[in-house]
């Protein structure tokens, strides 16, 4: 009986959560007075049984957020893939464009970039890049290798 928690306790532990660990604001948030929040907060997270919602609260929210990251990867590949498929089909560039700038924002997410580098490039690599078609697209054959 001792790991029920009170309607209070519950909304303590969430709160707790997603307010990035404050206890204060949480008890607060659950309904203790201000005079008395910084210590029940300090109390209440002592607790085992809250203790534990806390600790199921977080893994449900990492779960969420790594089902998140898969789903939105997914998602920007498949639209890269096929707007860059129906494009090249249709010589459309505004959706081979689409098709480019979902697979830029996948390999932003996925820090391909190195922040702020500076590149040199010379004429012989411009002209290696303008060979044809399949230059332009050995990233997404390489990316779509790669399980995400």
């Amino acid at each position: 009986m001792a790991d029920i928690l009170t309607p209070k306790e519950q909304v303590f532990a969430h709160a707790y959560t997603a307010n990035g660990g404050n206890g204060k604001a949480a008890a607060l948030e659950a309904g203790y007075t201000e005079a008395s929040a910084a210590k029940r907060g300090s109390e209440l997270i002592r607790r085992s049984n809250v203790k534990k919602e806390i600790e199921f609260t977080l893994q449900a929210r990492r779960e969420q957020f790594i089902y998140d990251e898969r789903y939105i990867d997914r998602k920007l590949l498949d639209v890269s893939e096929q707007c860059l498929t129906d494009g090249m089909a249709s010589n459309n560039a505004a959706l081979i464009a689409l098709g480019l700038k979902a697979l830029d924002m996948m390999c932003k997410r996925k820090g391909y970039y190195a922040p702020e580098k500076i590149l040199n490039i010379n004429m012989e690599d411009v002209e290696e890049l303008k060979k044809g078609v399949d230059e332009k697209y050995r990233a997404l054959a390489l990316l779509h290798k790669k399980e995400f």
